[in-house]
């Protein structure tokens, strides 16, 4: 299995059109590392989108919240306003 970590958005588009249904993409691992350690998940590609750090964010203004898709749940109780 290939590891791969795109520090920039424009390599994070472009790696899964190469490698297509053969790249599973990751965040953390929660789900997918389980799956690859039980051998019900055999990727050729391992693309961890941890690195994108653009992509972790809580902005809010009067009408709505914006959560980023790389946002912890952790990040988003802490966030200034809008926790829990």
């Amino acid at each position: 299995m290939e590891y791969v970590a795109p520090v920039r958005p424009p390599e994070a588009v472009a790696l899964p059109r190469k490698w297509k249904e053969k790249a599973t993409l990751i965040a953390g691992g929660t789900n997918v590392i389980p799956g690859i350690r039980a051998k019900v998940l055999r990727p050729d590609v391992l693309m961890d989108l941890f690195c994108l750090k653009r992509l972790s964010y809580v902005k809010g203004d009067k009408k709505r919240i914006r959560i980023g898709g790389l946002t912890t749940i952790a990040d988003f109780v802490s966030s200034e306003g809008f926790g829990l």
